[in-house]
């Protein structure tokens, strides 16, 4: 992944360990993404994929995986900057959402 969206004096302000973890972030969602979804579905009761909005949807996944498969990051941060994100990018109560599915899929989680 080379991140060819930053401009260069962008990208030359970002560490290599960061861009490395990012790539390993999106990289991994992309190979699990059927999983991933269907995680999603499950928690997102009474919602159909298509009624997502697409940021919401790229938040969720990505946090997602990050819950699913990145167990050295503390779940409350993954879902603390979900949040963030959400609140930033999304609409103006999409951050509830998002809230909400990756809490179910946190809890899920550590019960099982």
């Amino acid at each position: 992944m080379e991140f060819r969206w930053l401009d260069p004096e962008r990208r030359a302000a970002v560490e290599d360990d960061i861009l490395a973890f990012a790539a390993s972030i999106a990289a991994g969602t992309i190979e699990n993404i059927e999983l991933i979804d269907d995680v999603i579905r499950k928690h997102a009761e009474h919602w159909d994929m298509d009624r997502i909005s697409k940021v919401d949807l790229a938040i969720l996944r990505i946090s997602a995986y990050a819950l699913l498969h990145q167990p050295d990051i503390p779940a409350t941060v993954t879902i603390n900057e979900a949040v963030e994100i959400a609140k930033q990018f999304s609409g103006n109560d999409s951050y509830k959402f998002v809230n909400g599915i990756l809490d179910s899929i946190r809890k899920e989680r550590s019960e099982g």
